[in-house]
């Protein structure tokens, strides 16, 4: 089973390859949200990294008692997931949809999987990337990284030829829609996607 630091590791360089996506396609904030994403996780990676080096015990265990096994509850994930997509919306009106895209999303074994979650808004007055601390719920199962665009910006990047968005729209689970908002038109989410590399 691979360390919780290269799970990290993986995904930030999959954020790093949206960012470089992003930015030779001239979506420059985009770009900018997603290096940063790598960055964080990078940096994370490397921290979880050192301190298990200087944890680690001189003398070897028994190999049974030094393995350990994680096991993710996907349904119950899921549930608690909608339940706080429900809560987050019933508290922001103008929140529209909520979304949950990457490995979980897909249903691919992770028991390290994090939650990547696309939230829509009616509109906003924030840069992208300052939506962030205003919009992250409390009390989360999991850790989670979001993406947060109003229908307009979703809409013109979708336009525009954002594959990581088409990818996000292709794979994603819809865990809130606030009643009477239109879902993206077919031709968005049936649109192509990048790899199918697994993410954390």
């Amino acid at each position: 089973m691979p360390e919780r630091h290269q799970d990290w590791m993986r995904q930030a360089r999959l954020d790093l390859e949206h960012a470089w996506l992003a930015a030779r396609e001239g979506h420059l904030e985009w770009a900018v949200f997603a290096a940063q994403q790598a960055a964080e996780k990078a940096c994370k990676a490397t921290t979880i990294r050192s301190v298990r080096r200087k944890r680690r015990s001189p003398t070897p265990r028994p190999s049974l008692s030094s393995v350990r096994v994680r096991y993710l509850d996907r349904d119950a994930v899921l549930a608690s997931l909608r339940e706080l997509a429900t809560r987050l919306g019933a508290e922001r009106p103008e929140i529209q949809e909520i979304r949950l895209f990457g490995s979980l999303a897909r249903g691919q074994r992770n028991p390290f999987a994090d939650a990547d979650l696309l939230i829509v808004l009616d509109a906003s007055d924030l840069p992208v990337r300052d939506r962030i601390p205003r919009y992250k719920p409390t009390r989360i199962p999991l850790p989670m990284d979001l993406t947060i665009c109003t229908r307009s910006e979703l809409a013109r990047e979708l336009a525009a030829g954002n594959r990581f968005l088409m990818r996000v729209l292709g794979e994603s689970l819809v865990l809130y829609s606030r009643p009477g908002t239109a879902p993206p038109s077919p031709s968005c989410v049936s649109a192509p996607a990048l790899g199918t590399e697994s993410t954390p």
